[in-house]
């Protein structure tokens, strides 16, 4: 077993990403092989751009503010305390529309690099 203590693990600025910062609780470094676990913290008017991961599903968990996620046919506003589920290949970009710091757990099977 090992212990992961939330405030011992910094917080990184993304680079690309508006606003963006993440802190990888979960990954290879932990060693683990199967998947990844992160908590993200984006700033008010923080977004990203439309991207996809061609064979990686993940699932986005919102833990205080709220998101709006997009995907080429719809959006989805994600408040604190509901997720959404990114299917593998699909293109979808995340904006914080809440009204200040917006934090959500993301994690990744396979493990998503970087």
């Amino acid at each position: 077993m090992k212990k992961i203590i939330l405030s011992e693990v910094p917080f990184e600025k993304i680079k690309n990403r508006e606003g963006l910062a993440q802190r990888h609780l979960v990954d290879k470094s932990k060693g683990i092989n199967n998947f990844t676990f992160h908590q993200a913290r984006m700033e008010k008017g923080g977004m990203g751009s439309l991207h996809n991961h061609p064979d990686i599903e993940h699932f986005l968990l919102v833990i205080s503010g709220e998101l709006e996620l997009s995907n080429e046919e719809e959006n989805h506003r994600v408040p604190a305390g509901t997720g959404l589920i990114v299917y593998p290949g699909e293109y979808h970009e995340v904006r914080n529309v809440n009204d200040g710091i917006t934090e959500y757990y993301v994690m990744y099977s396979p493990p998503r690099e970087g």
